[in-house]
């Protein structure tokens, strides 16, 4: 095996690494406005979530979540989608629940 075959090897495994984080596809942007687009589309995709008005924010692919919501439940079903969003790191929870 020659050097420079070793070399490229090395450097499309680094690639890989860096490129893939193993919850997407290579073609899935990591930035800030594709994640909460991603999050508002799967809240809006989910019965129970959509008609809840909740603010959703990213910086540096850390989410916020915000508003008002009728149960504990659903908080943490809105946790639980945001932080199963590719490309988020952590989810910090502003949701306040008020009985409706």
């Amino acid at each position: 095996m020659s050097i420079r075959f070793a070399v490229v090897a090395c450097l499309l495994m680094l690639t890989w690494g860096c490129v893939h984080s193993g919850a997407g596809t290579f073609s899935e942007p990591m930035d800030d406005h594709s994640i909460t687009a991603r999050i508002k589309e799967k809240i809006a995709a989910d019965p129970q979530l959509s008609r809840l008005k909740v603010r959703v924010l990213t910086s540096g692919r850390e989410v916020v979540l915000s508003g008002v919501v009728p149960s504990r439940k659903l908080e943490v079903r809105l946790i639980k989608l945001a932080l199963r969003t590719t490309g988020v790191i952590s989810v910090k929870d502003e949701i306040s629940v008020r009985k409706e």
